[in-house]
């Protein structure tokens, strides 16, 4: 049952964190302080990554910034065969009825550029497997925080020479490098018109001192 007047930690408004109507942060103490007496590893799952699995052989190596759709979705990791030193040598991934063929470098599973489980990677421990064993499967679903999501953005935005940030700062550049051509073209212009002016009003002065 509940500890401390709490239960399950499905938001952050289960643990006291809400917004007012400013969009300021409110917090409630007293039930910020029974989540982390009682419910820590479940407020640390607000924030954090996770990973539940049926096969602690099976486990999540990398993940990509943002789970999308496939956060709280069920997923299985089937690993079909491994070389005699136990290292995966074709696996799948199952979900949502789809099976997805993962790519194997050196031992290590990876969710095929093509699929939902872009940016996923999966490692195996299990042991060699035989010929004709069954697939070592592990049902998984993965959880991502409010931290982790954060942190997953920021790594996009920051992302040296293709980041939003970065492209955004070259975008800028490039218009102020447009910007100092024009300046330099207006600047050209406006000399060569004064130099006209200078060359009419000498003119004028010649003409009239004859």
């Amino acid at each position: 049952g509940a500890v401390g007047g709490v239960s399950g930690l499905n938001n952050l408004r289960d643990a006291g964190i809400t917004m007012d109507e400013s969009n300021k942060l409110v917090i409630d103490n007293g039930k910020l302080d029974d989540a982390i007496i009682n419910k820590a590893d479940q407020l640390g799952g607000l924030f954090g990554f996770k990973t539940a699995s049926s096969n602690p052989d099976v486990f999540v190596l990398g993940r990509p910034a943002s789970l999308g759709a496939l956060a709280g979705q069920p997923y299985e990791v089937k690993v079909l065969s491994t070389d005699g030193t136990g290292r995966a040598t074709a696996a799948e991934i199952v979900s949502g009825g789809n099976t997805y063929a993962l790519e194997i470098e050196n031992g290590i599973m990876k969710g095929p550029a093509d699929s939902p489980f872009k940016g996923f990677s999966f490692g195996y421990i299990g042991g060699a497997m035989a010929a004709g064993d069954p697939a070592r499967t592990s049902a998984m679903t993965s959880t991502q925080g409010l931290a982790d999501r954060i942190g997953g953005l920021l790594d996009d935005a920051l992302q040296a020479g293709r980041g939003s940030i970065a492209l955004a700062i070259e975008e800028m550049e490039d218009r102020n490098e447009a910007i100092n051509v024009q300046i330099t073209r207006m600047d050209d212009q406006i000399s060569l018109y004064r130099d006209r002016l200078t060359s009419r009003f000498l003119a004028m002065e010649q003409q009239v001192s004859v």
